[in-house]
């Protein structure tokens, strides 16, 4: 039977593999299943040309649509939302993507590479001083990760904003997600 020592180790290894998990989702942002399409519509008017002539139909409109607890459901979306939707679309492909690459390969776990989260943390720390916060670190804060016991303090927010951080998830699901190391549970 393992002594207190060794699962406490173990516990400790699950809790970070589960954290690394959890930040690599969050790292995609919201997510939104259902489809996005264009389309031309019939306005409730009896005497307007529409009703005739598919050619003179209305719009066109961007909808969304989806099954939602077992009932389809449609939005008709504006420009902003539109731009909203696509993105959470994207998202929730690469997530499916992620998913089915594991399961195709017989995979139960993904964690991310220790030379992958190195680069990382060098590519933050670098854009880091390239900003007046690169001051903070003379102060300890708990945004430098100084209240972690057993860590250095690091950059823990990504400042190169989020269109580049969304280049670098597209560039890795293009890639085949190189940073990721994928696992196979003990049976």
């Amino acid at each position: 039977m393992p002594n207190q020592t060794t699962l406490r180790r173990k516990l400790k290894a699950a809790e970070t593999k589960h954290s690394r998990l959890t930040n690599a989702l969050a790292g995609l942002g919201p997510i939104r299943k259902g489809t996005i399409y264009q389309t031309r519509l019939r306005c409730g008017s009896s005497g307007c040309r529409c009703q005739r002539d598919p050619d003179a139909r209305h719009g066109p409109y961007w909808l969304w649509t989806a099954k939602v607890e077992g009932k389809s459901k449609c939005r008709k979306l504006n420009p902003m939302a539109l731009k909203l939707y696509r993105q959470q679309s994207k998202n929730y492909a690469k997530l499916k993507q992620n998913i089915q690459k594991m399961e195709s390969e017989g995979y139960d776990v993904c964690s991310p590479l220790q030379k992958a989260e190195d680069d990382w943390v060098a590519h933050t720390a670098e854009i880091h001083e390239q900003t007046l916060m690169a001051e903070g670190d003379k102060v300890n804060s708990w945004m430098m990760g100084a209240n972690i016991e057993d860590k250095k303090p690091r950059v823990l927010i990504y400042f190169g904003g989020a269109g580049v951080y969304y280049d670098k998830l597209r560039e890795s699901v293009d890639a085949g997600f190189p940073e990721l190391q994928f696992d196979k549970l003990a049976s």
